[in-house]
């Protein structure tokens, strides 16, 4: 019994493995220097991109940049712009004045979607912007646009109708993963390797790829791209379990996404009691932690870097308008 109690363990184990395997591999981070970040030395390691302060071409946007890990930024100075809003209250507030009170201007839609447009058809022929989600962060300024990409071929969806069979698929996998855990041990290859093609089928990433926009001019045009949808459409469902569990098999209510520059997002869920601090799950690879974001404080970049980046966007508009 113990024997068979220990290879259920290393299986599970070896089905999280392999999910974060399949995420590693599909996923490419191209990241700007993170906001906030002082002037520093050029980053190390291989570049594709002109180094900062190098000449851009013509559409000002330039080619991505794969600088590696983020490194984090402080400043002694840094003092929170806006209190915490709730995503619920953030889509209710007007982005682009919450924009203005934090010093920035807001990327319109249809501006971001040209952007995105352009990164993607240099990654992916035949690439098409699907739905797209502003994402704010924790003091409710307008961070990041993610945009699906429709790979050649992939049908036009609405995201209403995207999220809803990610979410069936989601819910699956959820109960073959509880299965897995109780099986027989003839019954553990067979759920792996459906859990395994349930979490294929959920990243998508045969027929949609991510690519991540600055929402406002005080951030890179470009922030990032990766293969499969953005983790707010492909682990909602493991969220909301999550902190199902947390609350006894209470319902937990329908998360919110925040922003966690550079790169991650995380879901919030409203306080328990409706009192209090929310409940944080960031999103890294396949997996979600909880984090502690009610002492989160925006760090404003350095005026040279906002100008850099301004005229980034400056350039693109230029550009279009041509």
């Amino acid at each position: 019994m113990a024997d068979n109690r220990q290879r259920r363990l290393a299986w599970i184990c070896v089905v999280i493995a392999i999910g974060a395997v399949v995420t590693s591999i599909g996923l490419r981070l191209v990241t700007g220097r993170p906001q906030g970040q002082q002037d520093e030395k050029p980053p190390s390691g291989p570049s594709t991109g002109p180094e900062q302060g190098a000449p851009l071409p013509a559409d000002g946007l330039g080619t991505p940049q794969s600088n590696g890990p983020p490194s984090a930024a402080s400043s002694s100075e840094a003092k929170p712009i806006i209190t915490g809003l709730h995503p619920k209250q953030q889509e209710l507030s007007e982005p682009k004045s919450v924009a203005e009170a934090a010093g920035v201007s807001l990327v319109p839609l249809e501006q971001a979607k040209m952007a995105a447009l352009r990164f993607a058809g240099r990654r992916w022929d035949g690439a098409r912007v699907g739905p797209t989600r502003l994402v704010y962060a924790p003091d409710g300024v307008p961070e990041a646009h993610f945009c699906v990409i429709l790979k050649r071929g992939a049908p036009e969806i609405p995201m209403s109708a995207l999220s809803e069979r990610i979410s069936a698929l989601g819910r699956q996998r959820i109960q073959l993963t509880r299965r897995l855990a109780q099986a027989e041990p003839d019954e553990v290859d067979e759920l792996a390797t459906r859990i395994r093609s349930l979490w294929d089928k959920m990243l998508g990433a045969d027929k949609y790829a991510t690519v991540v926009v600055g929402a406002n001019d005080g951030r890179e045009p470009f922030v990032a791209s990766f293969d499969g949808l953005p983790p707010q459409i492909a682990l909602r469902n493991d969220a909301i379990e999550m902190r199902r569990e947390q609350l006894g098999g209470a319902d937990p209510g329908e998360p919110g996404v925040v922003w966690l520059p550079p790169l991650f997002v995380a879901f919030e869920f409203p306080p328990a009691d409706g009192h209090g601090a929310g409940t944080y799950l960031q999103a890294r690879g396949t997996e979600l932690h909880e984090v502690d974001l009610h002492k989160w404080q925006r760090v404003p970049p350095s005026e040279k870097l906002l100008q850099q980046r301004r005229a980034k966007w400056q350039r693109f508009r230029a550009a279009r308008n041509e």
